[in-house]
């Protein structure tokens, strides 16, 4: 976890079932699992805008895929 002030940005490592970091870009879905996807990320930003942060790079390369088939934000920069 890197802190500044009264905020953190906290760092996870999410991998699939085959132990690899897969993007909803690269991903083989199913097409309700891609639905998943979606309301993982909108629950995710929706977190993060009653916080205060603002999140600007929402994109398939930056939704991780973790091995319960939940997307998570990440950004790389």
């Amino acid at each position: 976890v890197l802190a500044v002030g009264d905020k953190a940005i906290i760092y996870e490592w999410c991998e699939d079932e085959d132990g690899q970091a897969t993007t909803l870009k690269t991903a083989r879905l199913q097409p309700f699992e891609y639905l998943n996807c979606v309301a993982d990320a909108a629950q995710a930003l929706a977190w993060l805008h009653n916080k205060g942060i603002k999140y600007l790079d929402l994109s398939p390369d930056n939704l991780m895929l973790a091995r319960e088939k939940k997307a998570k934000l990440g950004d790389f920069g």
